[in-house]
């Protein structure tokens, strides 16, 4: 919080309080691409999955043996 009341510039603040808000400021505030880029083309990848299309999962076989119940 004080953080914020820093930058905003909402108090005067000595340069001890600017360095420390401006340390807090990336642990409140984590950066969208923190990510490795496996983690990323894994994301990807399940997102393309989930809209469908060639690589969309298929349905399970249908037991053709037992006239379609379960076993």
């Amino acid at each position: 919080m004080l953080g914020h009341v820093l930058l905003r510039g909402e108090i005067d603040a000595s340069p001890a309080q600017v360095a420390a808000a401006r340390a807090l400021l990336p642990f409140q505030h984590p950066k969208v691409a923190d990510k490795g880029k496996k983690e990323t083309k894994r994301e990807a990848a399940k997102e393309a999955v989930m809209a469908g299309g060639n690589y969309a999962p298929l349905p399970p076989p249908r037991l053709a043996a037992t006239g379609g119940k379960p076993v």
